[in-house]
């Protein structure tokens, strides 16, 4: 299992570096010529890469078009397609044992178990409509849907291994190949009726800022604005993390999963408490800084893999002062009630997601928001950081299990608060929930793979 290590911080550059030039670059080479290496897949992916194309030069042209809730919803059912075709063919390979998902014969049946929950999740998401169209016509776009398919089809088709390096190598892949099918489209001449489209959108998206900074002029009220917005989050923060120490305490006998469960707790919490915030104050979740933005968010993406290699930078540089038995017993816990157990696992995954979203829109957003006017960006980013710190305390410092570890585990999360502070005043609440989310999930599945 990948554990911090007494590495010295040269030493954990050179480890990261050789990793890239040794582990990342030769597994994106596997990657992207695997329909070459393979020729059984080649006629599968091609079809794929060739739609990719022609959708970029598409809405390239005509940018005054949009993808459609209706062509979402059929993006979603071709990815079942797939992975029923990815599904016959491990059935003809394996049998009827395939389908024992407790001692699956093969890794490969997990990225087409993936495919088909992602591809079902986003057919009801798409039927009813529940999230925002922007999110849901990018996740559901030619280009992330074909990438994937093409994911899939290359770690059921072929002997790559799918492992942590895999996962960040396709994560870089999907997330390159997004960036750079945005440049072809900026590329493509545009129509008469596109070139006008583009400029009125321009205009009413400067009108509709004008309005919004005159709106909360508005709802400003000198101190009630300034002060009162960050003390009543403040005290229910504290008032959580009572609670949360509670409920630790009570279930200490079984520490790992009474850590997840509250920071579960916690995070739906936080949600609730921003909603009756804003509730209170006549604000929209637009005035946390949430714009609903692709561009930023895919920007956070970047920024939360640079922060994760960060700050396991910095969790390295400080192991060196961790005792070799709060290693064994993090250790032994992880191994334990995660990775032997499915259920841990999806726990880990919802806590990756749920704790940021709650996080992002208490903390970063109305949080810093309200502080912001009264002690400037800087002190305000900085405060609401330390706040934070302060929820992340647990019964399992104060009674001794692998206190050292979470005391120095406080320290990255500072870090963390101060980097995504900053994140959402440059590229909005988008770009800092995407960053938060990348960064538990890196940590998360570094934690669990093998």
């Amino acid at each position: 299992m990948l554990m911090f290590t007494n590495y010295s911080a040269f030493n954990l550059a050179l480890f990261l570096m050789n990793y890239f030039i040794e582990g990342i670059i030769p597994r994106m080479i596997e990657i992207m010529i695997a329909p070459f290496v393979t020729p059984k897949m080649f006629w599968i992916v091609l079809p794929l890469l060739a739609s990719m194309i022609l959708m970029q030069l598409y809405f390239g042209r005509h940018r005054e078009e949009e993808l459609g809730w209706n062509t979402a919803f059929g993006n979603s059912v071709a990815l079942i397609f797939v992975s029923v075709n990815l599904l016959q063919l491990l059935y003809n390979e394996y049998g009827y044992s395939i389908f024992n998902l407790l001692n699956p014969p093969t890794v490969k049946i997990w990225p087409v178990i993936f495919v088909a929950a992602l591809s079902i999740s986003q057919m009801i998401i798409n039927f009813f409509h529940l999230i925002p169209k922007r999110i849901a016509f990018f996740i559901n776009s030619a280009t992330s849907t074909n990438l994937t398919a093409y994911f899939a089809i290359v770690f059921v088709y072929t002997n790559i291994p799918i492992d942590f390096t895999s996962l960040i190598t396709s994560f870089i892949i999907l997330t390159a190949l997004i960036y750079l099918f945005k440049l072809l489209r900026m590329a493509v001449p545009m129509s008469k009726k596109a070139a006008i489209y583009v400029e009125m959108k321009k205009r009413m998206e400067e009108k509709k800022k004008r309005e919004i900074e005159i709106r909360e002029l508005r709802q400003e009220r000198a101190i009630d604005a300034q002060v009162s917005d960050a003390k009543f989050p403040f005290i229910m923060a504290l008032l959580v993390l009572i609670g949360v120490l509670l409920f630790q305490f009570i279930f200490s006998t079984k520490a790992p999963w009474t850590f997840l469960f509250s920071s579960i707790f916690s995070s739906v919490l936080f949600i609730l408490i921003t909603k009756e915030m804003l509730k209170k104050k006549k604000l929209e979740i637009y005035n946390l800084g949430y714009d609903g933005n692709s561009d930023e968010a895919i920007t956070g993406t970047f920024i939360g893999i640079f922060t994760f290699l960060s700050l396991l930078f910095l969790g390295f540089s400080l192991s060196s002062i961790i005792p070799l038995k709060d290693f064994q017993i993090l250790s032994n816990s992880i191994e334990l009630y995660g990775k032997k157990n499915f259920v841990g696992t999806i726990v880990f995954l919802i806590s990756s997601i749920i704790g940021p979203i709650g996080s992002e829109l208490l903390f970063r957003g109305f949080i810093q928001r309200s502080l912001k006017p009264y002690f400037g960006i800087h002190k305000a980013v900085i405060l609401q950081s330390l706040m934070w710190c302060i929820l992340n305390i647990n019964v399992f410092m104060l009674t001794g299990t692998y206190t050292y570890w979470l005391i120095l585990n406080i320290i990255p999360i500072f870090f963390l608060g101060i980097i995504l502070g900053y994140v959402k005043e440059k590229w909005a609440l988008d770009g800092a929930i995407t960053s938060h989310i990348c960064v538990n999930v890196l940590f998360f599945t570094m934690m669990m793979l093998p």
